[in-house]
C-alpha cells in the first residue's frame, strides 16, 4: 500500500480520507433503484473519532463498505491520502486493507470458528506485514495484552466459542489494529453484547485510538454514546448527511428536527413531561439526561414536532429527488420543502441541512 499510496502523506492540513459527493445506488428487481448513499460529501481526520449516526436504513453501513472498498460508489469520488479509492481493482485492496481495517457489529459471525484467539491476531501479522512466525507469535501476546486478553496463556488457544461476547470483541479488535492501520471503521460494535460491557468496548476503542493515533469511524444509531467518544458526528437520514459538527454542539444544541428526533427517542427515566409540553429533569446533573433533557426542551420552544409514532415513522420513505428528505415526517415542512433540497449551512464547527432551523 505504500507503492500505492503516494508519499504527498505527509501534509498535516490534508484529510486522512474525503468523501466529495459520493452517491450508491443499488438496482432491484423490475428497473427499481435503491439510492443507500446520495451525494455525501465529509473529511476524516488522522487521530480523531467521527461518529456516523442514523436509524436503521439510512445508510450507515454503505458509507462504511464504501470507506473499505467492499464497495464502490455509483458517482463521487473517495479519496485516502492521496490514493483515488473508488478507482482500485480488486488486486489493490489487499494492499489497501492494510491501512483501512473494519470492526464488525456480529463478532461471531466475523471470526473463523476453528482458529485459535493467538492464530486469528498473527495472520493478518504474517499476510500483511510480513513477519515470521516467531514475531508474529510475540507481536500477537502484545496485543493480546494492549486489548486486555489476559492473562495471555490463559486466551491464546480458546476458539470464538469458548469466549464471551465483549471477549470476541476483544479479539476482532486486536485482529484489526494488528497491521496498525491509519483508519479503523466501527461498525455498530457494541450493538449485539450486553449493556454492562459496551462501555468498556468503546472505552477501549478511545484508548487504542490515542495510543496508536489511528482514526475511527464509528457507526452507531445511539447518539450519546457518539457525544462520548467522537470529536464529530455526522447524522444521516436516508443517505443525506442532515447535520454535521463538533460532537458537543450536534448534541446539546441540535438544528435539524431528524437530529431532535433521535434525541427525543432515547429513553430517559428522569424526564417528566407536562400538559404545556416542557419538561423537568429530576437529575439535572446526569450527563446523559442533560443532553436529552436539553435538546428535547429546545424542541418544544422551537415547535419542531414529527408526525407519526417512533415506530411508525422508521419504515416510512420518500422518494421525492428534488426536495427535503424528511419533509413527509416534519411539521415545519412547507411547500419550499417539497420542491428543494436544502444544502447544509452554518460556520465550520456546526451545519444542518434545513431552512427552518
Amino acid at each position: 500500500m505504500r507503492k500505492i499510496v503516494s508519499e504527498a502523506k505527509g501534509s498535516e492540513h490534508l484529510p486522512l480520507m474525503s468523501f466529495e459527493n459520493v452517491s450508491k445506488v443499488f438496482s432491484r428487481r423490475r428497473g427499481k433503484q435503491t439510492v443507500a448513499v446520495n451525494e455525501a460529501s465529509f473529511e476524516l481526520h488522522a487521530g480523531s473519532i467521527t461518529a456516523l449516526v442514523g436509524e436503521s436504513g439510512s445508510g450507515k453501513s454503505t458509507i462504511g463498505k464504501l470507506v473499505t472498498g467492499v464497495e464502490k460508489p455509483s458517482a463521487g469520488s473517495i479519496v485516502f491520502e492521496n490514493t483515488q479509492v473508488h478507482t482500485l481493482k480488486s488486486r489493490n485492496l489487499r494492499s489497501y486493507w492494510r491501512h483501512v481495517q473494519m470492526i464488525f457489529q456480529d463478532p461471531f459471525a466475523s471470526l473463523n470458528p476453528h482458529s485459535t484467539v493467538l492464530y486469528t491476531i498473527m495472520r493478518p501479522l504474517v499476510n500483511h506485514r510480513g513477519l515470521t512466525e516467531k514475531q508474529a507469535r510475540q507481536r500477537a501476546l502484545e496485543i493480546m495484552n494492549l486489548v486486555r486478553l489476559v492473562p495471555t496463556n490463559q486466551f491464546a488457544e480458546k476458539r470464538p466459542h469458548q469466549l464471551s461476547g465483549g471477549q470476541r470483541q476483544r479479539l476482532v479488535i486486536a485482529r484489526a489494529i494488528a497491521v496498525e492501520p491509519e483508519l479503523v471503521v466501527a461498525d455498530e460494535p457494541v450493538s449485539m453484547l450486553d449493556v454492562s460491557i459496551r462501555s468498556d468496548i468503546l472505552y477501549l476503542i478511545d484508548d487504542l485510538r490515542k495510543r496508536t493515533g489511528m482514526s475511527v469511524l464509528y457507526i452507531t444509531h445511539d447518539l450519546l454514546s457518539a457525544r462520548v467518544l467522537a470529536d464529530e458526528v455526522l447524522v444521516l437520514y436516508k443517505g443525506h448527511i442532515v447535520e454535521r459538527g463538533s460532537a458537543d454542539a450536534v448534541i446539546r444544541n441540535p438544528r435539524h428536527p431528524y437530529t431532535r428526533l433521535l434525541l427525543e427517542a432515547i429513553p430517559n427515566p428522569w424526564r417528566h413531561r407536562h400538559e404545556d409540553g416542557t419538561d423537568t429533569n429530576e437529575h439535572s446533573n446526569d450527563a446523559a439526561n442533560e443532553h436529552s433533557n436539553d435538546a428535547t426542551n429546545e424542541q418544544s420552544r422551537s415547535g419542531a414536532k414529527m408526525k407519526g409514532s417512533k415506530a411508525d415513522r422508521i419504515s416510512e420513505h420518500v422518494s421525492d429527488v428534488a426536495a427535503c428528505p424528511f419533509h413527509q415526517r416534519c411539521e415545519l415542512a412547507t411547500d419550499k420543502c417539497r420542491t428543494e433540497k436544502p444544502g447544509l449551512s452554518g460556520d465550520s464547527n456546526h451545519q444542518s441541512a434545513c431552512f427552518y432551523m
